[in-house]
This record gives structure tokens, sequence and C-alpha cells, in this order.
């Protein structure tokens, strides 16, 4: 990457760039403010509002610990209301934008980067990573950040402060995806082979951030463990590679809906995949031959450094690791691939065509991402649970009732209304904690400052059983799966109620058909006394029927 870096005005003196940031963010502010979904409570103080809640997201979690940390201390300043715990993600989403120009303007020209920042402002996954409160935007901000800096390093302007901001960024990239680390031996090998004097600098920076990230993951291991897969996750495979940058990247999964139908049909979109592809392969050439000086040839080198790693995991027995968004780091180098393979025409006429084919077909897939808010695109669709709460809340009854659902993960109800309470939460999961504490005791004794720590932890745990007390006794509304309690077949001691609430959502897995919302409904024995929508989701109030009211309705049915 010895790339000469350009000279040119900053952003903020820039006008057209201000303008491009200005619609990318009446773009990003277009459903902005709606209800938080499961993940994103990961991130707020439901899950680590506590020091004990922090603690056992960094154990058990599945993603790297900094984003945590980061926002927990976010959260207690700021709060996690949908604005502010959004915020981060917004505000990194707009300047990468701004970092893409500029790394894109040093490997190709300023048309070529002004075609890659207009397609990032108008790409439907960038939109989406940008509203949401996780850490993906802030991660692709911090990788464009870090090669940014690295284009500085080998271009001669070695000085402190891009070395520092260069080995921070980097941090902050490892530290928030797990995969990045791949880029800890990329980046050496691209300053071994331009010969550069930083090379040392920047072995030593991969060098010491494997330590660190050895050094967090082996005590996780130990006192807890490594998640090394999940039931969202699958292998990467080369249809998916395909899928990934032609259907996901390009087209922002706009035209194929999961579960949906086509709102074109099924020509249209293989033929706008294909447009893609030759646009891509287009893009690839020239940055091989007509760009090779600026060295451009290294966005190809560092667009499929992810992807290729993702490949080899399945080789390695390792099937359940990819989902879309473990690979969203690569989307900056394919849209400058992309834009080299519209705007790098010599002529004018040409050049003109090409960029506005390619903003012809980049629009129309905002359009259908805008226009398919409720179907599943880039993600799942927001279920609306801020509504459904608010429904629930102002037509329950007095004291406790149940509400039971086919979804896994209904955690946002809690989220919005703090007197409703997950019952599997509520049965307590202190068990993980109690044996990492022992341990710690073990290692670091019972007397001193080891047992000054080990106090210190005790005391939180008591500190956050009590306010879980609290939370019992304030509770409203026990939320069970169908999994957890099966409502026409309650365990012992467990009392019927005369009327509970039912929750399901569109876009789900199907669970075991004897744990559905369908059969609640389906049953003689019970009624439904109230149904409302809400986008996605549905709720239901259920009434049980005398025994020979149920009975002529099994007859009734049964005719």
């Amino acid at each position: 990457m010895t790339s000469t870096p350009q000279t040119s005005a900053p952003w903020w003196k820039n006008p057209p760039l201000l303008g491009l940031l200005a619609l990318a963010l009446c773009l990003r502010l277009v459903g902005y403010g709606e209800s938080v979904w499961f993940d994103e409570l990961f991130t707020s103080k439901l899950r680590i509002g506590d020091p004990i809640l922090l603690a056992k997201t960094l154990a058990n979690d599945i993603h790297p610990p900094l984003y945590f940390v980061f926002i927990y201390a976010w959260n207690a300043v700021f709060g996690d209301g949908e604005i502010w715990l959004r915020l981060p993600a917004l505000i990194a989403g707009l300047a990468s934008i701004v970092v893409l120009f500029r790394l894109a303007e040093n490997w190709t020209d300023r048309r070529v980067a002004w075609v890659a920042a207009g397609m990032m402002a108008l790409s439907p996954v960038h939109i989406w990573y940008s509203q949401e409160g996780r850490p993906y935007s802030l991660n692709l901000l911090l990788m464009l950040v870090t090669l940014l800096a690295f284009q500085k390093l080998m271009g001669g302007e070695a000085t402190r402060r891009w070395r520092w901001t260069y080995a921070l960024c980097l941090f902050g990239v490892v530290f928030t995806h797990y995969y990045m680390a791949t880029f800890l031996f990329v980046l050496p090998v691209l300053a071994r082979f331009a010969r550069s004097t930083e090379f040392k600098r920047i072995a030593i920076t991969s060098g010491v951030l494997l330590f660190l990230l050895a050094v967090y993951i082996v005590p996780k291991a130990y006192f807890s463990s490594v998640p090394t897969g999940s039931q969202h996750l699958r292998a990467f495979t080369l249809p998916e590679a395909w899928k990934l940058l032609f259907n996901w990247f390009w087209l922002g999964n706009t035209l194929t809906p999961k579960g949906g139908t086509p709102l074109f049909g099924t020509f249209l979109p293989i033929a706008l995949q294909l447009a893609g592809a030759l646009a891509f392969l287009r893009g690839a050439y020239v940055l091989l031959t007509r760009f090779a000086k600026g060295n451009a040839w290294q966005v190809l080198l560092l667009l499929v450094t992810l992807p290729a790693f993702l490949f080899l995991l399945p080789l390695l027995g390792r099937d359940a690791t990819y989902i879309e968004r473990s690979a969203l780091p690569s989307l900056p180098f394919f849209l400058i691939v992309m834009a080299t393979g519209f705007a790098s025409f010599r002529n004018a006429i040409p050049m003109r065509r090409g960029v506005a084919i390619g903003g012809l077909i980049g629009v129309f897939a905002l359009a259908s991402y805008f226009a398919q808010r409720d179907e599943w695109t880039i993600y799942k669709p927001n279920p609306g649970w801020r509504e459904a709460t608010a429904y629930i809340k102002q037509h329950k009854g007095p004291g406790v009732e149940r509400l039971y659902t086919e979804y896994m993960t209904p955690s946002a109800l809690t989220y919005y209304e703090t007197t409703f309470r997950e019952a599997k939460v509520l049965a307590g999961n202190d068990d993980k904690i109690e044996r990492a504490i022992s341990r710690l005791e073990g290692m670091l004794g019972t007397e001193g400052l080891g047992g000054a720590i080990t106090g210190f932890a005790r005391g939180l745990i008591e500190d956050f059983q009590k306010k879980s007390e609290e939370y019992r006794r304030n509770m409203t509304l026990e939320i069970h799966g169908t999994d957890y309690q099966d409502p026409l077949n309650l365990p012992e001691g467990v009392e019927p109620a005369p009327e509970f609430w039912g929750l399901r959502l569109r876009h789900e897995p199907q669970p075991d058909p004897k744990k559905t919302m369908q059969r609640l409904i389906d049953d003689p024995s019970l009624e439904v006394i109230d149904h409302q929508k809400f986008r996605v989701m549905e709720v239901f109030r259920f009434r049980r029927v005398a025994s020979e009211e149920s009975t002529r309705r099994s007859v009734a049915s049964e005719e």
C-alpha cells in the first residue's frame, strides 16, 4: 500500500462531500427510532446495565469484549433509549463514508472515489448497520481508519500520530470482531512486500495484539467458555460467496426477501446479479492494470481476506461460523471494485453511462429496501416490540398475568416494561458465576488482595440478587416460552390461569408443532378473545372455556 496519499481539502471544506453526508444522514434517519430488537438488547442496560450483567455477557457472549465495555460506559452517561443506543453506529457509519472516499482516492482516482462513496451512502446494507446498536458499524470505521493510517505509514508519513492511530484502531478492529485477526497477518505481509521501513513496527504491533487476544481468550475459556458457533450460523461456501457479493452487498437482498415473494419475479434479480458480476470483473481488471502503480491490487487482496478465512473454517471442521454480517468489513473493498467497474472508462460518454447504470441499480435496490421494511431483506424485520408492550400493558388485568410465546427471545418486552419478566431469567442462572468465583478464590486465595477481589465480586453478586428479588416482587407479567412451560399441560403445582397472553412472530423458524402458537389457537379448550397485529408480530389473549363448551367446540370443529 505504497500509494501516495492525496492532499485534497478536508472533508468539512468539501461541499459536495458534505452534501453526500447530508443525503446519507437523511436515509439513515428513516426507521432510526424504531423499537429495539433482540440483538440490540445485548448492548442495552437490560443485558449490561449492571457489573454482574456485564460480566455475564463478557463471559458467555460469542462477540469480543470491547464494544460491550464501550457501550456500558456510553449508556451510563447517555442512557440506553433507542436514539442514544444507536448513535455510535450512526456516527461511525457516516464517518466511514468519508474515510472510504479518502482510501479510494489514494488507490484509484477521485472519480472512482466519488462513485464508491456514493454507493456506500445508498447501500441498504450500510444503512442497516448504521442504524443498529451493535458493534458492526464501529468495527467497519476502525478498519477503514486503520487502513488510512497504514497508507500514510507506507507513503512516507511515518509520524507518531499515524503510528498510534494505526495501533489503537487495529486494536479496536480485533477486539470488536474476532475474525479480523486475519488482518494481523495480512498487513505485515503488505508492509514487507512494499519494503517499508515501518515493517518491523507493523509486525510488532500484530504480535502484541495477538498476544493480547490470547491473554483475553485463555482466561475466558478457563473461567467460562469460548463460544465457537451458534444456531444462526452456517458454513461459508462458494454459493454463499456469490450470494454475499452479488445479492447481499450489491442488492441488499431486497429483490429476493427471505420467506417472501420476489417483487419482480426471479428473472430481474438474476439479471441484476449478473450485471453486478460483469461490473465487478471489469473493476478488478482495471485495478490490476491501469491503477497498478497505486497498488490498487491490494483492494482485491483485502476484499478476499475475510471470505478466504471464512471459506477455510468449514475445511477445518467448523461449519457453524458464518452469517452475512460476519463479512461486513469486506463491503468497502467490494464497493471500490464496483465503482471502478462503472466509472473508470477513459471516454466521457461511456463513463457517464456506466455511472448512470450503477446509480440506477443502486437507487432501485434502495427503493426496494424501503418498500419492504417488514420483510427479511438485510436481516430480520423489526417486530415492533415497543408497540406490542404498550398494548399488553394497556389491556392486561390487575395482578400477575402470564404470556406464552414460541419465540425463544422475547426479552424486548422486559426492556420496554420492567415489570414484565421472563420466567427463565427469574429462575436464576448464577451457577456459572459462582463456579468462576470459586476458581478465582482458588487462584488468588481468600486473604489479602486476592480476598479483597473475590470479596468485591461476591458483593456485586449479592447486590444483583437483591435487584432480582425486587424485580420478582414487582412483576406484573410472567413470560414463558412454550418450550419452557406448556399452557395446555402445566407442571404439577402450577394453577392454570383463566386468561393469558400469547405472542408469535413471522419469519422465525417454526418450533416443534407441539409448541406452536397455532396449536393454542386451534385447541377447543381455549378461546381467542383478543388478537392484535404489530408489523411482523401477533399478540393474542386466550380464555379457558368450560369443559362442556370445550366439548361442543371440539364436535363443531370435527363436523
